[in-house]
Parts: structure tokens; sequence; C-alpha cells
């Protein structure tokens, strides 16, 4: 259609591109224009409104290049705010950060004091400065036995998922830990209402980021991920939900700051996520003890 146009400008802007408009006289002669223009200012809102889905996560994102595979997200309401304020209130501790991605979150815990080792399949360029240690090894194969053990910490911060036997794997980070020690986990809930709701209406597939990422493997209800701590041999000492990730609507928006709209629907699902948490949790945290 006539927003082809759109579409690479769109993409011009985020790739990072600088963007000139240069005036120039349209003649159409004796050609008469049959452009509609209700329809063309549609396909463009249409347009922009999937760029503006595909920055934020949803969808296959081919409008929209991934900012990071991983990103941290550190806002207060966000699963990595929240254990950010858990881990603030420990005393400095030997950490083991599975899935440590670059180790923005690792680096972020040093602040308190902790002392980090990090483990991922990925050799994200800086990550050895940002952590005290940093082993490169496939959790597929499990836990390289290089990390060692006592530690008054293992985090398991959005990894479970994305592994095909985290029974196996939260056991091992149990054996892991120093008298005392717990295992610190985050899971994203399948059972809150969005992929629900995609399931319901025949329209289940995978997005870019989120509950639906591309990179899942195993989907988790409350029911079922506690069902699983119990046959990894782990007792919950403290659980919490967060709610939807308000933070991303900014994502391409070019604002500063959060919308009122955003922070009124953040207040409404801060409180729905309080009274039906197994429905309106998008993800789920979990302090975890040996049995």
């Amino acid at each position: 259609g006539f927003d082809f146009d759109t579409e690479i400008i769109v993409q011009l802007i985020e790739s990072g591109a600088r963007i000139a408009e240069v005036p120039i006289p349209t003649y159409y002669g004796n050609e008469i224009c049959h452009v509609n223009g209700l329809e063309y200012a549609w396909d463009v809102s249409k347009l922009v409104g999937r760029y503006r889905l595909h920055k934020m996560g949803f969808g296959s994102g081919e409008l929209a290049f991934a900012s990071e595979p991983y990103e941290l997200k550190p806002g207060p309401g966000s699963s990595h705010g929240r254990l950010l304020n858990w881990l603030a209130e420990r005393a400095p501790s030997r950490v083991l950060d599975l899935g440590c991605a670059d180790g923005a979150f690792g680096q972020r815990i040093r602040v308190f004091g902790h002392h980090v080792t990090g483990v991922d399949v990925n050799h994200a360029k800086g990550v050895e400065d940002r952590l005290d240690v940093f082993i490169e090894a496939d959790l597929e194969s499990g836990i390289p036995e290089s990390v060692g053990e006592g530690y008054d910490i293992v985090l398991c911060a959005d990894v479970v998922e994305h592994v095909r036997d985290p029974r196996q794997l939260l056991h091992d980070a149990a054996n892991l830990l120093a008298f005392g020690g717990s295992v610190v986990a985050s899971v994203p809930n399948f059972g809150h209402w969005y992929p629900r709701a995609r399931t319901a209406l025949g329209l289940f597939d995978y997005d870019r980021r989120g509950i639906l990422d591309s990179t899942h493997i195993r989907f988790f209800t409350r029911g079922s991920f506690e069902r699983l701590i119990d046959d990894a041999g782990l007792v919950v000492s403290r659980r919490e939900a967060t709610g939807l990730p308000f933070d991303v609507a900014k994502r391409g928006s070019g604002s500063v700051g959060e919308p009122k709209k955003v922070s009124a629907l953040g207040a409404i699902d801060a409180f729905m996520v309080k009274l039906r948490p197994q429905l309106f949790g998008y993800q789920f945290l979990y302090e975890l003890k040996p049995a």
C-alpha cells in the first residue's frame, strides 16, 4: 500500500539513522489521485501501533530491532527491582547468578557488598568487568563444577523457563548453598490473563519478550512451579507477585517520565495482583530453602 514509506521511516528511526525532510513539489498533471486519505491514515496508524507493540516485546518484533536480547528492568515494580530490594536487605554475601546475561544485574548487587559469580552460555562483552567471576557454561549441561560451593544465595532470575529440566537445576542449585543459604528465583506466570486470553481465543503464539518469549521452553503457573519446588527438595520461604511491566510502554515513545494514564493503570493492576495473584500476577518471585 501507500504506507510503505512509513515502514521505511520507522525502521530508519529504530536503527538510529538521521532523517532530513526535503520538500519537493508534487505534480499530478492530468492524473487523478485515487489515494483514499482515511484508509492511508489508518494504515499508517496501524503500522506505527505495531511498531510500538513490537518495541514493547509483543509479536515477532520484525518492525523493531530488540534493544538487547535480555535487558535489566530495575523499575520499582519489576521483578529485577523487587529482587534488588531483597538483596539490598542482605548482609554482604557470596552470590551465584545463574543465567547472568551481560552481568548488569550482578553489577547492581555488587554495590551492596555481595561477591558475585556469574554463569551464562553467552560471553557478553564486558561481563568480566561487571562481575567478580564469570564462567561461560551451558546450564542445559548442568551447573559447572568450577563454580565451587558454599554460596549464601544462588540466583535463578528468569532462567528456569529456559532449561529443559528445571527441577534438576533447582536441586543442583540447592546443593551449592552454605548453611542457612537460599535459592532466589523468578518465573513468568502462564496463568496470567494475557496468555490465558491468547490461548482461549486460539491466538497462542510467541512474542519477542515477556511471558510468551520465543526462547521459553517451559511454562509455569504458580501451582505447577510450586510442585516443581517441592520435587526439587525445597520449600518456599518468601513469595511475591509482580504486575504488568508498564515501564515497557515507554519503549519507542520518545517520552520522558511515566504518563499519567500508565501510572493509573499500574495502580489498578497492582491492586488486582494483590486481589488475584494467580490471574493478574505477571511474575512470581521466590526465596527457597532446602527442605
